[in-house]
């Protein structure tokens, strides 16, 4: 798969995951720390809210797919992430203190750079 499909899917995932972020990681974020959690589970159907079929990805799922495809399926280890499948359903888990970063990143307004050091990891050879 060409470079180009794989930077816009790459674009594609982060803009949902800030999305995502500012919406709903502050309530994740308390209760896993609450329930003593190293780990949160996100489920893909939660980025579908976010995901921008503008990015020229239908679905959330073919946004995933190229990744997948682009890095023979290791761009979520180059997020420290992992994907798994629970009662049908395709879910992130996170470490808590990944995510907790990324919050902290985003809230002192490096967006930009939150973009950079995501597409950094996902797209290194």
């Amino acid at each position: 798969m060409n470079s180009e499909v794989c930077g816009k899917a790459a674009q594609a995932f982060i803009n949902a995951l800030i999305c995502y972020l500012q919406s709903n990681a502050m309530r994740t974020i308390k209760i896993a720390s609450l329930t003593g959690q190293d780990n949160v589970r996100i489920s893909l159907r939660a980025f579908m809210r976010c995901h921008d079929p503008s990015s020229g990805f239908a679905k959330v799922e073919e946004v995933v797919n190229t990744l997948t495809e682009c890095s023979g399926g290791s761009w979520i280890e180059k997020l420290g992430w992992s994907l798994t499948l629970e009662d049908k359903e395709l879910c992130f888990i996170v470490p808590l203190e990944d995510l907790i970063k990324l919050v902290q990143q985003a809230h002192a307004s490096e967006l930009t750079g939150i973009t950079g050091i995501l597409l950094r990891r996902i797209l290194s050879a």
